[in-house]
Parts: structure tokens; C-alpha cells; sequence
């Protein structure tokens, strides 16, 4: 039995991520809401300048099978099929361990458990089993596809900042602080690039926006930050409380500070947690695997350095080139209050 598709309603949508555009249209507005709801931020005007870089995809939704098929009209990842191998993580009921092996029909891939496939792909196309993924994986899927698209940007697992002109990075394991630390900086007036994600542009060492929406976790605030969370409750048709999952854009939060590159200065590592925030002078080596496993653990750094171990090894190259001569730090987090005072005072301390 043949997909059954049904007319496409052309809606060009643009995002900026990094150095290159995401340009795409669907056939389900639902896709559309979720990319608004996330990067509302990143969003730009079309059409883009033809000197940017650019990667752009056609999305139809069949309904017999549920399939979506994604077909690039430009930019289209390297390896389609293992791009997705980071993104199943949380976004799949397909048991690990994840692989990527050959279809029988001739080009064609196949990404996903062991034993159950969940997209195929080749060259230009994806396949995905709406079945098997979490309803934001094309999302995400898209994304990262746009950042494994720019040779000449590096991500890592890391909040971005801007402060006094400086651009700064936190760097965290999962659940280590590092978006309440940024959202406490950013209330006190530092423009916030990202929380989840630092892109690195190699040329220049320059951090660029990644403005995705944030969802602030319960647990103290200070009260520059429960100001700005109380002035955005009137925003929002639900109400912003501790524990509210409801993303959050950072325009909307903190719109007296827009984000622009800024050359990253300094990196600190957030190493756990304390009565008192302190710090400790370090530098960045490759022989430290626990913070090379930070900067690369999550899903966009995942995808973007690539599976080949040839590829990551020149991405960690080129951060320990970018991160080494740089001042660091292994901080471990006190009262929010406390530990942005700190980076604070340790930043003019530098002449920032």
C-alpha cells in the first residue's frame, strides 16, 4: 500500500541557528506551534541573503501508515539516518541500544533500536515512524541538523553569556545549575545567549545566540529574578510558578538586553553544589575527560561534532585550541544570590 499524503499547505517559516537558516514548510500546523513555542527567538524574516548558509526541507505527514517524510531541498545532513541516533534519548519507547544499519532496499538506512527501526533514510530523504518518536523529535531533528551543517561553528553542552562585554560560558553536567545560574545573571542585567547550548564560532571565538525557550525549575530565587518571573506571569495565559514547566522566551523575559555575539573571555565549570559558592583557578586540558564529557553530552553538541571518531577529535581539538588559553574556573555552586555575585566580581576582577 502507497503513503497516503495529502496536499501540502506552503507556509515558509525561518529560523537562524548559528550561521545558517533553517528554512521549511509542513503540512501539519502543529509542527509550526512547537517550533514557535521553542525558538520563537531564533525566528527571521524570508527571504535570507543567498550568502547565508542554508538548509531547507519539505514535511509531509501520511496518515496510512502515520509516516512523515522529510525531504532536504537543501543542506541535507551528512548522515541523515545517524543524526537521529543522539535525539532518541527521551524521545523514543524503542529500546537501546540505539544503531544505525542497512536497509534492504538498496541506499537506504535505518536508525533505531537493535531490533525495531524508527526512521530510514537516503541521501535527501527521512522516513520517521511517528509512532515510535516524541511529538518535538522532528523538532529537534531539524535543528540539529542545521548546526551539523556549519563546518565552521563548534556547539557545546554549555549556558552562554555576555557579561560586561565578555563572553562567557557555564559549562554542566545535566541537572547541574547551569540555566538557574544564567536566568540569576541575566536578571541582573547580563544578555543571556543560551542556556543549553554555546555556539562557538571558530574564525572569531565568537559565542552567537541560541535563544531557545527555558522552563526555570523550582528552588530559591533572588529577588531580581522572581521580579522578572512576576512581571511575565501577567504575559502568560498560565500562571509562572516554581515547578511551571511552561517555556519561557528570553525576549520576553529580558527584553532590555538583546543578544548579540560577543568573543568568549572566560569558562566556568559548575561543579556541584555548596552552603558557599567557591572557586578554583583550572585550565583546560583534553586529559580531563570528565569536563570533555560535559561539553559534549547533550544532543545538540552530540550531533554536530558527528558520529565519526575522526570528526570529534578534531572538534575537541579545536575547543581545547579555543578553551585553553583561556582564564577557568571549577565553581561550585552556593544561593543563586551568592554564586552570580561571585562570577561577577571574578569577571571585573579580569577587567570585564
Amino acid at each position: 500500500m502507497g503513503l497516503v499524503v495529502p496536499p501540502i499547505v506552503v507556509v515558509l517559516w525561518c529560523y537562524q541557528f548559528g550561521e545558517a537558516i533553517l528554512y521549511f514548510v509542513a503540512d501539519d500546523h502543529a509542527l509550526y506551534e512547537q517550533f514557535a513555542q521553542r525558538y520563537s527567538d531564533c525566528a527571521v524574516s524570508a527571504p535570507v541573503a543567498p550568502a547565508v548558509s542554508q538548509v531547507g526541507c519539505i514535511i509531509r505527514h501520511s496518515t496510512h501508515p502515520p509516516l512523515v517524510l522529510l525531504t532536504f531541498q537543501g543542506g541535507a545532513p551528512r548522515d541523515p539516518a545517524g543524526t537521529a541516533l543522539s535525539l532518541f534519548r527521551g524521545m523514543t519507547p524503542v529500546a537501546p541500544p540505539y544503531v544505525v544499519t542497512d536497509s534492504p532496499l538498496a541506499g537506504w538506512r535505518l536508525a533505531g533500536g537493535a531490533t525495531q527501526p524508527v526512521l530510514t533514510a537516503c541521501e535527501a530523504h527521512v522516513l520517521v515512524d511517528v509512532r515510535q518518536v516524541a511529538p518535538d523529535f522532528l523538532v529537534e531533528y531539524l535543528v540539529s541538523a542545521t548546526l551539523a551543517a556549519q563546518p565552521g561553528v563548534i556547539v557545546v553542552h554549555a549556558a552562554s553569556l555576555c557579561i560586561g562585554g565578555a563572553g562567557v560560558v557555564l559549562v554542566a553536567p545535566s541537572h547541574g545549575g547551569k540555566t538557574t545560574t544564567a536566568l540569576h545573571l541575566a536578571a541582573r542585567g547580563h544578555a543571556l545567549l543560551g542556556d543549553e547550548a554555546a555556539i562557538i564560532r571558530l574564525a572569531t571565538n565568537e559565542l552567537l545566540p541560541f535563544r531557545r525557550a527555558v522552563s526555570p525549575r523550582c528552588g530559591p530565587r533572588t529577588p531580581e529574578l522572581q521580579v522578572v518571573l512576576d512581571q511575565h506571569k501577567g504575559r502568560h495565559i498560565r500562571p509562572v510558578e516554581p515547578g511551571d514547566t511552561v517555556p519561557l522566551q528570553l525576549t520576553a523575559l529580558f527584553p532590555q538586553t538583546p543578544a548579540h555575539p560577543a568573543r568568549l573571555r572566560a569558562a566556568f565549570f559548575l561543579c556541584g553544589f555548596a552552603a558557599r559558592p567557591s572557586l578554583t583557578p583550572c585550565q583546560f586540558t583534553l586529559q580531563d575527560a570528565e569536563l570533555c564529557d560535559w561539553l559534549a553530552s547533550n544532543d545538540f553538541a552530540y550531533t554536530s561534532w558527528g558520529l565519526a571518531p575522526a570528526r570529534r577529535a578534531l572538534r575537541l581539538l579545536a575547543l581545547k585550541q579555543i578553551l585553553a588559553p583561556l582564564p577557568c574556573w571549577r565553581l561550585h555552586v552556593g544561593a543563586p544570590g551568592e554564586t552570580v555575585e561571585l562570577i561577577e566580581q571574578t569577571m571585573e576582577g579580569r577587567g570585564c
